[in-house]
C-alpha cells in the first residue's frame, strides 16, 4: 500500500559516530543562521540556538524550519538544559533522511516492522545516540509518519536514549505494558516498543493542551513521569 501515512518508526539504531564528536559539522547552528525565530525569553533562545542544527545550504524552506523551532520551544527548558548540557543536538534537514552524513549507511535498508515496499530513504525522521534530525516541512501526521509531531517525537527518542532515570526502570517497564494500549489502542508499534511509546506520549505531552490533557487523562502515569522529569533538580 503506497500510503505517505504510514507507521512511524524512528528505531533506536546504532549509526554511524562519524561527526558525531562536533555537532556543528553535521550542519549549520541555529546561533549562526540568519532566522528570525519569535522566541522572546532570552534564556530559551540561547537553548535553541545550541541545540538546533540547520542544512548547510540555503535552500529549505525557512517558514516551516521556524515554525519547528517554535514547537521546540514548547519543550520544558529543564530537558532542553539536558539535551544541550550533554553536547545533543536537533538537526532540521532538507532532502532525505539517507542523504545525511550519518544516516547514509541506512540507504535502500527496510526498517524493522515494515512490510510495505518503503526503505530508509522514505523515512522522515530519525535519532542516534546524540542526534535527532527531522524532515522540514514533515512536522505533521500523514506526512511521512503517524506521529503526531515528527520533531517532538524524535526528541523524545533523544532524551530517553540518554536518560538514566528510564533505563532499566521496573516501574517504567509496568507504566509501558500498562497505559500504551489505553493511549494508543491498536497502534502495536507503540505497544511492542518500550521506546516509541515514550517518544510518541513525549510528542503528545508537548504539542499542545489537548493532547497533553489526554496523555493526562488516559495514561496519567506517564503524565505524571514526564511532569516529574520536567522538576527534577538533577537534570539542571
Amino acid at each position: 500500500m503506497k500510503k505517505l501515512f504510514i507507521l512511524f518508526i524512528s528505531i533506536t539504531m546504532i549509526l554511524s559516530m562519524h561527526g558525531y564528536a562536533e555537532g556543528n559539522s553535521l550542519g549549520v547552528s541555529l546561533l549562526n543562521e540568519d532566522l528570525n525565530v519569535q522566541v522572546d525569553d532570552k534564556h530559551m533562545r540561547m537553548l535553541l540556538e545550541n541545540l538546533v542544527l540547520l542544512p548547510d545550504d540555503d535552500h529549505y524552506d525557512k517558514e516551516s524550519a521556524l515554525e519547528m523551532i517554535k514547537t521546540i520551544s514548547q519543550i520544558n527548558p529543564t530537558i532542553l538544559t539536558f539535551l544541550t548540557e550533554n553536547k545533543l543536538k536537533v538537526k532540521l534537514f532538507n532532502g532525505k533522511l539517507t542523504d545525511e552524513p550519518s544516516f547514509q549507511d541506512l540507504k535502500g535498508t527496510v526498517p524493522r516492522g515494515w512490510n510495505n515496499g518503503l526503505t530508509w530513504d522514505d523515512v522522515p525522521g530519525g535519532c542516534g545516540p546524540t542526534l535527532a534530525v527531522a524532515k522540514i516541512g514533515a512536522s505533521q501526521t500523514g506526512m511521512g509518519h503517524s506521529s503526531v509531531n515528527l520533531e517532538l517525537h524524535e526528541i523524545g527518542h533523544l532524551f530517553e536514549r540518554n536518560y538514566q532515570g528510564l533505563r532499566n526502570n521496573i516501574d517504567y517497564n509496568q507504566m509501558w505494558k500498562k497505559e500504551a494500549p489505553k493511549l494508543m489502542p491498536g497502534r502495536v508499534y507503540f505497544t511492542d516498543y518500550q521506546n516509541e511509546f515514550f517518544a510518541e506520549a513525549f510528542a503528545m505531552y508537548y504539542y499542545g493542551k489537548n493532547t497533553r490533557e489526554v496523555v493526562k487523562q488516559v495514561a496519567p502515569n506517564t503524565y505524571s513521569l514526564i511532569s516529574k522529569i520536567e522538576n527534577n533538580p538533577v537534570l539542571l
